[in-house]
């Protein structure tokens, strides 16, 4: 009789799909798959909560892997299930590398089942060395996500920057190199860049053009190199 059950939940943008096994590694029930939506995570847990009344098991060990968003939800919808608070619970989100890892040390000895993932991921929880997500880490998990993005949009504005660099070194070649302005995405620089031809720099005075940044920028953003 099973003491524990290990459920593998392997999480895709469509569906959910599931293995339970017990503490010798025997599977408990054939593979089933749920729709990754609220009605099919309610599935889910109903269909891990009777095989749990069915095997008189209290102790429930959840897995699946941190997969882009898409595990999100579920992850949560675990930790809050009211069908799940009669069980001692515990929910892992594990790193799909230690996953992908674990797969290998099996080379030709996986099961012959459709979920071979999410069975691999309830073999991992078996295996054990894992920490369980936790109420706190669901605290700062929404700041950890805005921090990825504002990297992302970092990341993504300085390879934006550098493309319209390159861009501009075909009508402005040495543009970059004399860096007459202090910020060449500036308001004044950008000013220029729209307003003035190369050869209509070179040909205005420098009252002029001092006189345009100053009524188009802010004041000590040029660096006057004629």
């Amino acid at each position: 009789m099973a003491q524990v059950i290990f459920a593998g939940i392997d999480v895709s943008a469509s569906k959910l799909d599931i293995v339970c096994i017990d503490e010798n590694g025997n599977q408990l029930s054939p593979a089933r798959s749920f729709p990754n939506n609220a009605e099919g995570a309610n599935e889910l847990i109903n269909a891990v909560v009777s095989l749990a009344a069915k095997s008189n098991v209290s102790q429930l060990n959840l897995g699946l892997e941190a997969t882009s968003i898409f595990s999100v939800p579920l992850r949560d919808f675990l930790m809050e299930a009211p069908q799940l608070k009669p069980f001692s619970v515990q929910v892992y989100e594990i790193n799909p590398s230690l996953v992908a890892g674990f797969k290998k040390a099996f080379g030709s000895r996986l099961p012959k089942t459709d979920a071979i993932d999410a069975y691999i991921i309830a073999e991992r929880l078996r295996f054990g060395h894992l920490t369980p997500y936790s109420h706190e880490a669901s605290i700062t998990a929404p700041l950890r996500q805005l921090t990825r993005l504002r990297l992302h949009l970092v990341d993504l504005l300085v390879e934006e920057k550098n493309r319209a660099l390159n861009l501009l070194f075909l009508r402005f070649s040495n543009y970059k190199q004399d860096n007459p302005f202090s910020n060449a995405f500036g308001k004044a620089s950008i000013e220029v860049l729209k307003e003035f031809t190369p050869d209509e720099i070179a040909q205005i005075s420098v009252e002029e053009l001092a006189e345009f940044i100053q009524s188009h920028g802010k004041t000590g953003s040029l660096i006057l190199r004629r």
